[in-house]
Protein backbone atom coordinates (compact mmCIF):
# COMPACT_ATOMS: atom_id res chain seq x y z
CA UNK A 1 0.00 0.00 0.00
CA UNK A 2 2.64 2.45 1.16
CA UNK A 3 4.67 1.82 -2.51
CA UNK A 4 1.67 2.42 -4.36
CA UNK A 5 1.37 5.54 -2.74
CA UNK A 6 5.15 6.41 -3.51
CA UNK A 7 4.89 4.97 -6.95
CA UNK A 8 1.83 7.02 -7.51
CA UNK A 9 3.99 10.44 -5.97
CA UNK A 10 6.63 10.08 -8.46
CA UNK A 11 4.59 9.10 -11.54
CA UNK A 12 5.69 11.27 -14.06
CA UNK A 13 2.75 13.74 -15.27
CA UNK A 14 5.39 16.60 -16.71
CA UNK A 15 8.99 16.60 -15.91
CA UNK A 16 9.54 20.49 -17.20
CA UNK A 17 10.41 23.18 -14.32
CA UNK A 18 6.73 24.50 -14.25
CA UNK A 19 4.76 23.05 -11.60
CA UNK A 20 1.01 24.19 -10.69
CA UNK A 21 0.84 24.37 -6.84
CA UNK A 22 -2.09 24.80 -5.02
CA UNK A 23 -3.03 25.89 -1.52
CA UNK A 24 -5.61 23.56 -0.85
CA UNK A 25 -6.67 24.90 3.12
CA UNK A 26 -5.76 25.45 6.49
CA UNK A 27 -3.77 24.10 9.26
CA UNK A 28 -4.33 20.07 9.30
CA UNK A 29 -3.75 17.84 12.34
CA UNK A 30 -2.33 14.29 11.69
CA UNK A 31 0.16 11.23 12.77
CA UNK A 32 3.35 10.18 10.98
CA UNK A 33 2.35 6.85 9.61
CA UNK A 34 5.94 6.08 7.90
CA UNK A 35 8.96 8.14 7.41
CA UNK A 36 12.17 7.25 6.11
CA UNK A 37 15.04 10.36 6.74
CA UNK A 38 17.72 7.84 4.20
CA UNK A 39 15.35 8.34 1.73
CA UNK A 40 13.68 11.89 2.35
CA UNK A 41 10.47 11.33 2.57
CA UNK A 42 7.49 9.75 4.15
CA UNK A 43 3.45 9.70 4.93
CA UNK A 44 1.24 11.94 7.03
CA UNK A 45 -2.10 10.11 7.83
CA UNK A 46 -5.05 12.52 8.76
CA UNK A 47 -8.70 11.50 9.69
CA UNK A 48 -10.22 14.48 7.86
CA UNK A 49 -8.65 13.11 4.74
CA UNK A 50 -9.57 10.14 2.81
CA UNK A 51 -5.66 9.32 1.55
CA UNK A 52 -2.27 9.87 3.35
CA UNK A 53 -0.21 13.18 2.45
CA UNK A 54 3.12 13.14 1.44
CA UNK A 55 5.61 14.80 2.72
CA UNK A 56 9.20 15.38 2.13
CA UNK A 57 12.11 16.37 4.63
CA UNK A 58 13.06 19.19 2.94
CA UNK A 59 9.44 20.87 4.66
CA UNK A 60 9.98 19.34 8.26
CA UNK A 61 11.65 21.77 10.26
CA UNK A 62 12.63 19.02 12.74
CA UNK A 63 12.86 14.79 13.55
CA UNK A 64 10.11 13.26 12.39
CA UNK A 65 9.10 9.34 14.17
CA UNK A 66 6.53 7.16 12.87
CA UNK A 67 3.69 8.20 15.32
CA UNK A 68 4.55 11.37 16.19
CA UNK A 69 1.43 13.67 16.08
CA UNK A 70 1.67 16.64 13.65
CA UNK A 71 0.36 20.06 12.24
CA UNK A 72 0.24 20.67 8.96
CA UNK A 73 -0.92 22.39 5.29
CA UNK A 74 -1.68 21.05 2.48
CA UNK A 75 -0.44 21.94 -1.31
CA UNK A 76 -2.35 20.54 -4.17
CA UNK A 77 1.20 19.82 -6.59
CA UNK A 78 1.05 17.78 -10.24
CA UNK A 79 1.55 14.52 -8.52
CA UNK A 80 -0.43 15.09 -5.91
CA UNK A 81 -1.20 16.23 -2.06
CA UNK A 82 1.90 17.78 -0.56
CA UNK A 83 1.95 18.75 3.45
CA UNK A 84 3.88 21.97 4.11
CA UNK A 85 5.22 23.55 7.18
CA UNK A 86 4.86 20.20 8.88
CA UNK A 87 5.56 20.60 12.76
CA UNK A 88 5.38 18.19 15.54
CA UNK A 89 2.64 19.05 18.68
CA UNK A 90 4.02 18.92 21.71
Amino acid sequence: MILDKIKAFFRSGSKGSSSTTKRTGGQRTGTIRYFNYRKGYGFISCPELEDDTFVHVSDTNGSLRKGDRVTFRIEQEDKGPRAREVEVVK
